[in-house]
């Protein structure tokens, strides 16, 4: 399994034009330094939208389990952010974040770019939405040219009903996660070939009530 634990914390978000450089630095000298020393949490992973599209950035970070992403350990860093991240936390924008559970995942290694997309079910129909994603559309993506790994992560309630203090510094609640389909690739011309993973009446005929659709991403940084 290419995934370094069972649980994936993922962040997509824009950044304010005017902080945009010094919020690269941050999150490569700081905040994924920080994430990947908190026993447990494996890897971070970083990348830009490869075009103009958006959100221009997504992240996510490997997790030996969905406790180690509620653990003491892990929330006192979200309740007693830096100076620096202090001064970051109002550049992000169109803010989506959510803690998931690893429901399917195939490949070995990373690749060097990435693509998602995020469906919601309809009430009643996770369990079935999940299950064609995992054993229907993820099989046959691995056999296409230049796909390295993908990947079904399901989001998963919050461990506490109240937000962070970095929630409060970015200005407002940040949007869920549901379901996400990620693709790995070597290169982002296998991407291009692969979209769209399915055709585009499937995910309403297995239980999605929308999709989205994300740009493909190049990687910035790995860490750990």
């Amino acid at each position: 399994m290419p995934l370094q634990g069972s649980a994936i914390l993922c962040v997509w978000n824009d950044a304010d034009p005017a902080l945009e450089d010094e919020f690269n630095e941050w999150y490569l000298r700081q905040h994924a330094l920080e994430r990947v020393a908190i026993p447990g949490i494996n890897r971070a992973r970083r990348y830009r939208a490869a075009g103009d599209g958006a959100p221009r950035y997504a992240a996510f970070y490997e997790a030996d389990t969905l406790d180690v992403l509620r653990s003491e350990t892990y929330v006192r860093l979200l309740d007693e952010p830096t100076p620096w991240t202090r001064r970051m936390m109002p550049a992000f924008r169109n803010m989506q974040r959510g803690i998931c559970s690893v429901a399917a995942s195939l490949g070995e290694g990373i690749g060097g770019a990435v693509s998602f997309w995020h469906l919601s079910p309809a009430p009643g129909e996770a369990a079935r939405l999940r299950a064609w994603l995992c054993e229907t559309v993820l099989p046959p993506i691995m056999r296409l040219p230049g796909i390295v790994a993908a990947h079904v992560w399901e989001g998963v309630a919050a461990a506490s009903a109240r937000p962070p203090p970095e929630v409060a510094l970015r200005g407002g609640a940040d949007r869920g996660v549901e379901l996400v389909l990620v693709v790995e690739a070597q290169e982002q011309g296998a991407l291009d070939r692969l979209r769209p993973p399915f055709r585009a009446h499937e995910p309403a005929e297995q239980g999605a009530a929308h999709v989205d659709t994300y740009p493909g991403y190049s990687l910035l940084v790995a860490v750990g």
